[in-house]
């Protein structure tokens, strides 16, 4: 394990663990010299996190946000080339939707036009949300994809969908 300030590595590349109390959290490019590219899923103090910004060697966030219930913001520095942000919402270069923040307000949104997939736990827990409008291109729906959206009355979904993954 490297440990840097309040960011813990493992495996080379792999930010396992944040114990710092920011509200805002920016994911370095590098510690101690060696790329950050998946993201950590522990947090110590995780309801004071309230935005977070990859940086550009970030490849995976598989998971990374469920455990963030005031997160309104994911964003992501220029030169990433796995992910993009629009208002604070994370997107995958290849037209995948990626994860909406636990915390931002709002209660309908629609995906952007180019979504292709919806990923896993891409609305897991926000519980701000009544309405998801899925856009006509979306061909799949991933596992887990609106899990714990307890005040979500009404999803629309498009002619085009093929897959409904498990406990969607």
């Amino acid at each position: 394990d490297i440990i840097t300030g309040p960011c813990v590595v493992r495996h080379y590349n792999k930010l396992t663990r944040y114990n710092g109390r920011d509200k805002h959290v920016i994911v370095p490019d590098e510690i101690n010299n060696i790329p950050v590219q998946v993201l950590m899923r522990k947090y110590k103090y995780p309801n004071q996190i309230e935005e977070i910004t990859l940086g550009t060697n970030i490849e995976d966030v598989d998971g990374s946000f469920n455990a963030l219930p005031n997160l309104k913001a994911i964003n992501v520095l220029e030169g990433n080339g796995y992910f993009s942000s629009i208002d604070g919402i994370l997107l995958g270069y290849d037209g995948d939707f990626v994860r909406y923040p636990r915390g931002k307000s709002g209660e309908k949104y629609t995906l952007p036009r180019n979504t292709t997939r919806v990923l896993s736990y891409a609305f897991c827990g926000c519980d701000n949300l009544q309405t998801i409008i899925v856009p006509e291109r979306v061909w799949d729906n991933h596992d887990g994809a609106f899990k714990k959206c307890e005040n979500l009355t009404k999803i629309t979904l498009p002619k085009s969908l093929m897959y409904i993954e498990e406990n969607a």
